[in-house]
């Protein structure tokens, strides 16, 4: 199966493998609320609870990236830059999808992004409840 891939299928799996980013969120408002003590001011119990728990998802969510990001630049960028010549592309040699290195850069990176995107998910219902009960505490 690994000898009928064509050469720039090769170039887009080591694209693919260096490719990451991270997220930045703004978490000072909950900060500042939270280290004055003033969260106690929010009375609705429904309201404060989940603003804690939306920030606890985003710590989850950040702990996730941090450790996605470290493992791509720690593992994948430095296989695909001591593999792959990016100025070039030269297409590296098609034995190399039999790599064990490879294989296991490759399994760590779905891997990664299965974990991130299940993170990813998490937020997203998290926001969307969130959303809920802000408008219901606008309504009361």
């Amino acid at each position: 199966m690994a000898d009928s891939l064509p050469p720039d299928s090769i170039e887009v799996v080591f694209v693919q493998l260096v490719q990451t980013s991270k997220s930045a969120f703004q978490t000072g408002t909950y900060t500042d609320i939270l280290n004055s003590g003033n969260l106690h001011l929010i009375d609705n119990f429904d309201l404060r609870s989940e603003i804690t728990s939306y920030h606890e998802a985003l710590n989850d969510l950040e702990l996730i990236e941090d450790y996605t990001y470290t493992y791509f630049s720690t593992y994948n960028m430095t296989y695909a830059l001591n593999t792959f010549d990016f100025m070039s592309q030269e297409q590296p040699d098609i034995a190399i999808l039999q790599d064990r290195e490879f294989t296991n850069i490759l399994v760590g990176y779905f891997s990664m992004i299965g974990q991130r995107m299940n993170a990813y998910k998490k937020i997203r219902r998290k926001c969307t409840y969130f959303k809920g009960v802000i408008k219901e505490y606008q309504n009361i």
